[in-house]
């Protein structure tokens, strides 16, 4: 323990927490550096080598097979492109023993109660405009950056900035969705930026205030008819709109993604596999917000274990997924009596990939291009209907 402030505040080793090398604490000066927490409303203090600086990150949530260690809370990438993990105070002091694991297990008893009620979701709130509560999934998060003013150029027709070695376009939310205010004072110096990655892609998009980062089930979505907003979500309390980043991404670059169609759709359990995060998020946004249940899977084999786990109403399958032959998979699919008539929709990154299936002994129920969004929804409601109804999987052309 430590005295401070004339109270005993217990201290936790954080070396020790994650079985590190156990150094001799505070060198050649004897000094220590202790950093005061609270959890479960008891202070300690946890010692560390050296203090390097204070930021403001957005943290990414840990895979699900990595949900076990309980001292991390998420990663999140820096600024010089190195990942670092995120410490959970809860966590860290149940190993120090400086709280027991009741109040732990309260809580995710009280989690699992409300997954019941709605899925949880991690959201990134900002303020654009007219538009004062605006969102979008954290997962599909890259960075959240501020430039300044004076660093944005023109690039042509469009707004860039130098960025990491690249050229990173922008957009501004507020223009292009129509949300700018009459009459508004000066834009704001530094410019805040949220930025969006797959590979190497990227766009910046320009908000006026960053809001927060809320983890809650979402339990009332509403679809609109707006271009540029997905629905509508309640919360924390608050109607909040999601932004249809698909929709941002095509002002900028039109060949990101692709071309699109029109369509319908209503709520499924759908299977995404889907090898690039990127790409799996957007699809599972959007069809989210059409009311559906998604689970991911990024390739062939956590395909066939998230079959077993899950009931599936449509699987959606890209045709380059890793691990193994995208045919090789509708196989085992079509000749395996618990899934034969599961319908699978194939997702291709052209027309030409779409027409792959010549001359094989099994073939996909439906071809629709990479998020192409309403041609998608669409096939998943029209081949879910068929099989509830237990009529014959409808082949579409």
């Amino acid at each position: 323990v430590y005295r401070l402030r004339g109270k005993l505040l217990p201290l936790v080793y954080l070396n020790r927490i994650l079985q590190l090398e156990d150094e001799a604490t505070g060198g050649d000066t004897g000094i220590i550096n202790i950093i005061v927490l609270q959890a479960d409303e008891k202070t300690f203090g946890l010692v560390v080598d050296s203090i390097n600086d204070t930021a403001e990150i957005v943290v990414k949530p840990l895979d699900k097979l990595l949900k076990g260690l309980n001292c991390y809370a998420g990663a999140t990438i820096m600024g010089d492109g190195k990942v670092a993990l995120i410490l959970d105070v809860m966590g860290v002091a149940q190993m120090g023993h400086v709280v027991g694991e009741t109040r732990h297990e309260a809580k995710a008893h009280h989690e699992k109660q409300t997954d019941s009620v709605g899925e949880r979701q991690t959201v990134l709130l900002f303020r654009s405009g007219r538009a004062e509560r605006l969102a979008v999934p954290l997962e599909l998060v890259d960075r959240l950056e501020e430039f300044p003013r004076s660093d944005i150029e023109q690039s042509g027709d469009r707004q860039v900035v130098q960025y990491r070695g690249h050229i990173l376009p922008l957009v501004s939310l507020s223009g292009l969705l129509g949300l700018d205010l009459a009459g508004s004072s000066a834009p704001a110096d530094p410019v805040q930026v949220v930025v969006f990655s797959e590979g190497p892609k990227r766009i910046g998009v320009i908000v006026d205030e960053i809001v927060d980062i809320i983890d809650e089930a979402i339990t009332v979505r509403v679809r609109t008819g707006r271009a540029g907003i997905l629905g509508s979500a309640v919360i924390s309390g608050h109607v909040t709109d999601f932004i249809d980043l698909r929709y941002l991404i095509d002002a900028v670059d039109k060949d990101w993604f692709g071309q699109r169609q029109e369509g319908q759709s209503s709520g499924r359990r759908v299977l995404i596999a889907e090898a690039s995060p990127f790409s799996r998020g957007l699809i599972k946004n959007f069809l989210e917000m059409a009311g559906h249940r998604v689970t991911e899977a990024g390739d062939h084999q956590t395909v066939l274990q998230a079959l077993q786990d899950v009931r599936v109403d449509v699987l959606l399958s890209s045709l380059d997924l890793p691990g193994g032959d995208a045919f090789e998979l509708l196989k085992q699919i079509r000749t395996s009596p618990d899934w034969s008539h599961l319908p699978v929709l194939a997702l291709a990154n052209s027309l030409e990939e779409s027409a792959s299936d010549a001359g094989r002994d099994y073939h996909f129920d439906a071809y629709h291009l990479k998020l192409d969004r309403e041609a998608m929804l669409a096939s998943i409601e029209k081949l879910a209907v068929a099989v509830t109804a237990g009529e014959a999987v409808l082949q579409e052309s």
